[in-house]
This record gives structure tokens, C-alpha cells and sequence, in this order.
């Protein structure tokens, strides 16, 4: 069975400079926190877009959102226990009309939501996985 997942790469300007969100989200698969960028899974007769705006105002309160480009299609698999769960997310570049209204709601799982310069996030960020997409929106932004 394979989780469809869709999420956001957010840009803002902030004091003119471009910085993008990271969240920090306890992994169960990890048992550590990781940063990375708001995502989840897409209910039924979803479309992968609203899903992706959904699970970015739940995450981190925004919704004065503007769709920049979609940035492509992630294919993953990961191990929880004895199971092998196979997950595909569609990543979409954002950009945060109101930035300030940024809030981590610890009730999804984030615990802090910040943004950062796009030169910082390469360190900052636990997935290298999530690079290719980033490089992409920092082409597009």
C-alpha cells in the first residue's frame, strides 16, 4: 500500500530577504526530531494542492498562501516495526502572503516553526532527500 502525501516548500520575504520555512516534527520512525517542510497525507476525493494548503494551515497556521510552481514527485519507503510502508509526496512551492501569522500547533506534532535563509537550510534540514526540491524552488522563487 502506498501513502499519498502532498506538502509545501514556503517562501516569505522577511526584512528583504527570501527565507524559507522548516518545521521541527518529533519522527517516530527516527524516535528523534527532524526539520523539514510541512506535508501530510491527502483524504479521500482530495486533491494533492488542497492537501498541501490543508496540511500547511494545519501545521503552521497559513493560509494566505500564493502557488508558485508544483516541484515535483517524491517515491520513498520506510520501516516502522515489521512493516515496510511506501510513501509518495507531491511537493509544491508556496509563498506566505503573511508571513507573521506563522504558528507551530504542537497538536499536529510541530514543535517550532521558523524561517531561515536559503543558506542555511542545507544544515538545517534532516533529509537530504528533500535537497533536489528545495534546489528546484530556489530556482523558481
Amino acid at each position: 500500500m502506498v501513502h499519498l502525501c502532498a506538502g509545501g516548500i514556503i517562501t516569505a520575504s522577511i526584512d528583504n530577504e527570501l527565507k524559507y520555512l522548516v518545521i521541527k516534527q518529533w519522527s517516530f520512525i527516527n524516535l528523534k526530531f527532524d526539520y523539514t517542510f510541512p506535508k501530510g497525507h491527502i483524504e479521500k476525493e482530495e486533491s494533492s494542492l488542497l492537501a498541501a494548503k490543508r496540511e500547511i494551515y494545519e501545521e503552521v497556521s497559513l493560509c494566505d498562501i500564493t502557488l508558485i510552481d508544483f516541484l515535483g514527485q517524491q517515491e520513498y519507503s520506510y520501516s516502522l516495526g515489521t512493516k515496510i510502508h511506501n510513501k509518495t509526496v507531491d511537493w509544491y512551492l508556496f509563498h506566505a502572503n503573511k508571513p507573521q501569522e506563522l504558528s507551530a500547533n504542537v497538536t499536529e506534532g510541530i514543535m517550532n516553526a521558523k524561517w531561515v535563509a536559503s543558506y542555511d537550510l542545507p544544515e538545517i534540514i534532516t533529509h537530504h532527500s528533500l535537497l533536489p526540491f528545495f534546489k528546484k524552488a530556489t530556482q523558481l522563487a
